[in-house]
C-alpha cells in the first residue's frame, strides 16, 4: 500500500525540505520504517532510544488519531499519515 506522510514543519530539515513524502507499507509502522530508510537522520527525532514514538508526537491517519496502537494501524492506498508535534509552555 502507498501512503503520503505529511511532515510537521520542524522535521522538514531532515527530509530535504519536503512536506509530503510517499512511502509504502501495510500499516503505520511499516510506513514510518520506510520513511526512516529514506531519511535516516529523522529517526532520532521521531523515536527515543527504545524505539518508542517521542511523547510530544502524535500520528494521525486521514485526520483521525491512530492511537492506540498507532504502529499497527492499517494503511490503504492513498491514505495520509500526519506526524504532529505538540508543545507545552509556560
Amino acid at each position: 500500500m502507498s501512503a503520503k506522510v505529511m511532515m510537521h514543519p520542524i522535521f522538514t530539515e531532515y527530509v530535504g525540505g519536503h512536506q509530503t513524502i510517499e512511502v509504502a507499507g501495510k500499516d503505520v509502522g511499516e510506513c514510518l520504517a520506510a520513511l526512516i530508510r529514506l531519511y535516516p537522520a529523522l529517526e532520532k527525532n521521531l523515536f527515543d532510544k527504545n524505539g518508542t514514538l517521542r511523547g510530544y508526537l502524535k500520528i494521525y491517519v486521514n485526520g483521525k488519531s491512530a492511537i492506540p496502537p498507532e504502529f499497527s494501524h492499517p494503511i490503504t492506498d492513498g491514505d495520509e499519515i500526519r506526524i504532529m508535534a505538540f508543545g507545552a509552555g509556560g
